[in-house]
């Protein structure tokens, strides 16, 4: 279990150093942003699986078991995506453990092997773990969303959302 976790994390650094990179930013920056993003894709299945249960059972009959069978590989394509991402989900909040130990220069490898180790200490203590998992999943998973978001240039409409917009440019668009 713990040497897995150490070769998926230094594998996840090595596969997508963008995302991580990003994602340890989003951290850095602004935790409660990465925890409410994780809160929102960790309930999403829950969310869906009660709008499909809710839509079946005021649908007829006749389209209860089609609206089910239609939305189940749906449901289950997304809840896969999400375990597979819980896994990955630590790694930039390892690093951030890290490289606050170890220096903030510290390379993301190294930064990433201290920080882990240091949750593995952590959560051989039982009582820890229950708190510790699931937000350490949490906050993981919304940074690695919004980190992945920003490596790939997704992020673009919300800065432009808060970019005041000078008179000169809604000239330019023909807004007065």
């Amino acid at each position: 279990g713990s040497m897995a976790f150490l070769w998926l994390g230094l594998l996840s650094i090595w596969v997508m150093p963008s995302t991580v990179r990003h994602a340890v930013d989003v951290i850095d920056t602004n935790p409660r942003r990465a925890f409410s993003s994780g809160l929102v894709v960790a309930l999403t299945p829950i969310v869906l699986a009660v709008a499909v249960i809710a839509i079946a059972a005021t649908a007829p009959p006749e389209l209860a078991l089609t609206i089910i069978g239609v939305a189940a590989p749906f449901w289950v394509a997304v809840l896969a995506t999400l375990m597979v991402a819980m896994i990955v989900a630590p790694v930039p909040i390892a690093i951030v453990i890290g490289r606050s130990i170890a220096g903030r220069n510290r390379s993301a490898f190294g930064a990433y092997l201290v920080g882990a180790l240091l949750l593995l200490f952590i959560l051989a203590v039982p009582i820890v773990r229950l708190i510790v998992v699931p937000a350490v999943g949490i906050v993981g998973l919304g940074a690695l969303l919004r980190g992945g978001l920003r490596a790939r240039g997704s992020l673009g409409w919300a800065n432009a959302r808060r970019k005041k917009t000078s008179h000169a440019e809604t000239e330019d668009l023909g807004i007065e």
